[in-house]
């Protein structure tokens, strides 16, 4: 069973918010909010507080490393994992803040697995690929 982590998954796909917050919750982990675009992303990041943050690198109205560098001017701890299948962009989110980063293409075991890699390296204070 997983540490009991609170988690915001941000994606404007819905399908992808339903199916990392099942696998998420099947892992013991609690998901307290989703949000659509970053612009969600931060009132969502506001009310809840959450021990770390999924957020999409790609969506509308706001992306997530426009969302990422305004969550982390209001909250420097803040902890973000990036999802994204664009690898291209991960450099200026790692720099940004960003803790890590999971592909899209992952398959959920890998996902839960690369997750958890992260919250460890975030006790330690180091950065996680998946």
């Amino acid at each position: 069973m997983a540490e009991s982590l609170r988690i915001v998954i941000v994606d404007d796909q819905n399908y992808m918010r339903t199916m990392l917050k099942t696998a998420l919750v099947s892992s013991g982990y609690d998901v307290v909010g989703m949000a659509a675009d970053g612009l969600e992303a931060i009132e969502v990041y506001r009310k809840e507080q959450p021990d770390f943050i999924l957020l999409d690198v790609n969506m509308p109205r706001m992306g997530g490393e426009e969302a990422l560098a305004a969550i982390l001017a209001e909250a420097p701890s803040a902890s973000a994992i990036m999802l994204t299948a664009d690898l291209e962009s991960i450099e200026r989110c790692l720099k940004t803040g960003a803790v890590g980063f999971v592909r899209k293409d992952t398959t959920l075991p890998e996902l839960i697995g690369s997750l958890r890699e992260a919250f460890e390296q975030r006790k330690t204070g180091g950065s996680c690929n998946a």
